[in-house]
């Protein structure tokens, strides 16, 4: 009973954290950002009260986790080739035969 609490719990904050990423990333930038930065601007737009250092961690580890193994096809981030923690939202491009058949 009390594990089924805890998973909750954690998906709840892994959902919450992952609406505010794409917030801030949609709305608020038009650049890859650091997780620091994405922390910058939801702590000065008021989107969430977050202090201290746990925060960032949380926002680092939940950003690469999204973006490693598995995930990486149905996460809703990308991480930047070569660049140390530099993340943005993932552009989803049309299947090019579908594409044909919407325009002709």
């Amino acid at each position: 009973m009390q594990r089924d609490f805890w998973l909750s719990a954690v998906v709840s904050v892994v959902f919450k954290c992952t609406f505010l990423i794409n917030k801030v990333l949609e709305n608020f930038s038009d650049a890859p950002m650091t997780p620091k930065q994405i922390l910058h601007v939801i702590q000065t737009k008021g989107l969430k009260e977050m202090r201290g250092t746990a925060p960032l961690a949380c926002l680092v580890t939940m950003l690469h986790s999204q973006v490693r193994g598995d995930r990486v096809k149905n996460s809703i981030f990308f991480k930047l080739p070569g660049r140390m923690s530099l993340f943005t939202l993932k552009v989803h491009k049309p299947h090019p035969l579908k594409l044909s058949t919407l325009c002709c």
